[in-house]
């Protein structure tokens, strides 16, 4: 016995008793399935859920590009944000690289030799001058008292020398700057320069030594001016570490 196999599959069971609805013996369901999977109802039904299951894949995609959107907007913003320095870490900053400059001044005439022509010495005590009174300046800003103590060191050694320092033509002023003449300079003895700024036991090696620790201190205070206190604010380091964070 063979059987002929057909797409309907309600053929299988054409023999089968349909008089009883609603029992297994109701078997024209098949024949109704075969429709649905095969006719108009069928395409309707795939097209439906195609075009649901694309709303929602599009909703997905929408959905995470505005999130990567949003990520990516976030993380431009905090690159993009500059850190705004507060007053104090500004005053340290510019207190150490005023230092530092003071020390490279000092450097450039510790290496002039004994036959340097005039321009080029007055050039070097005009910039050392310079550097001196924006030492004072920036220094005096701060609240640290250890730079304080380290800037009296400085002026009191300036003033120690100022007759010698006169004799270039450098004169100290009320405010403790100093200013430098040119034509005092010409008349005044330049031998003075390799003696006041000669590298060891001098007047330019002891400002050199109080320069430098302005700028040691200055750096560490500029780098612990925004720690954290107790309260959850900022706070520049003028004394112990300890004493801004209990």
């Amino acid at each position: 016995m063979s059987i002929s196999l057909k797409n309907d599959y309600s053929f299988l069971f054409s023999g089968m008793n349909k008089s009883v609805a609603g029992t297994a013996s109701d078997m024209s369901w098949l024949s109704d399935y075969a429709s649905i999977k095969s006719g108009s109802y069928g395409k309707l039904m795939k097209s439906y859920y195609s075009s649901v299951a694309g709303d929602k894949k599009n909703t997905a995609e929408a959905g995470s590009k505005d999130s990567r959107s949003s990520v990516l907007e976030s993380l431009t913003s905090v690159k993009t944000q500059t850190p705004t320095a507060s007053k104090e870490t500004k005053a340290y900053n510019k207190a150490a690289t005023a230092a530092d400059a003071l020390q490279s001044s000092i450097k450039d005439l510790g290496s002039l030799k004994e036959d340097a022509d005039d321009d080029k010495v007055f050039e070097a005590l005009s910039g050392y001058v310079k550097n001196y009174n924006s030492v004072v300046d920036t220094a005096s800003a701060t609240a640290d008292k250890s730079i304080g103590n380290r800037l009296d060191s400085i002026k009191s050694t300036t003033s120690a020398n100022e007759k010698d320092l006169a004799s270039l033509g450098i004169s100290v002023g009320k405010d403790g700057k100093l200013s430098i003449d040119k034509d005092q300079f010409t008349a005044g003895d330049k031998s003075k320069v390799q003696t006041l700024f000669a590298d060891r036991r001098s007047y330019a090696s002891n400002v050199n030594v109080s320069a430098a620790m302005i700028q040691s201190t200055a750096g560490y205070d500029a780098a612990r001016a925004n720690t954290y206190t107790a309260a959850g604010a900022y706070s520049a380091v003028t004394g112990s570490l300890w004493d801004s964070t209990t």
